[in-house]
């Protein structure tokens, strides 16, 4: 998600730590880059920021060798900040958009999540993205953290 739009909305389907799956783990990554690159291009341009906060998924080993390889450029994040974050709030208005959905198995879920997704329109991204400033300013200093940076 971006200020231009939602781009593809990925889907993460089997995570194992099983080590007998590196050869599907190695696939998935591959696939999973190519989508991160293509959303980002699309979106945004070929200069990209990843936006991370410290969730164990983002600090597992695997995953900081994988953006490391890849010489993707980290926007450091505080932690258990959803309040900050522009994709927490477009997970929410995902989530509404699809409340009139009673999906009763995994693939209508998707393509109810799918098409919420599609249908949040761009002027949406854009306030959530602009608001950043704003929403910084009203909770750093709640926070403890300084508010020159």
């Amino acid at each position: 998600m971006a200020a231009s739009g939602t781009g593809t909305l990925v889907f993460v389907d089997d995570v194992t730590q099983d080590r007998s799956s590196r050869v599907n783990s190695e696939v998935f990554r591959a696939t999973l880059s190519a989508q991160i690159q293509l959303n980002a291009v699309k979106l945004i341009g070929r200069r990209f920021i990843i936006q991370m906060d410290n969730d164990p998924k983002h600090t597992a080993k695997a995953t900081q060798g994988f953006i490391k390889a890849k010489k993707w450029r980290i926007l450091e994040w505080p932690s258990q900040s959803p309040d900050l974050n522009p994709i927490e709030h477009a997970f929410h208005l995902l989530k509404t958009k699809r409340r009139t959905e009673r999906p009763t198995n995994k693939q209508q879920l998707k393509a109810a999540a799918v098409k919420a997704w599609q249908s949040i329109k761009k002027e949406e991204t854009q306030h959530l993205v602009m608001s950043m400033s704003s929403r910084l300013q009203a909770v750093i200093p709640s926070k403890g953290f300084s508010t020159k940076y």
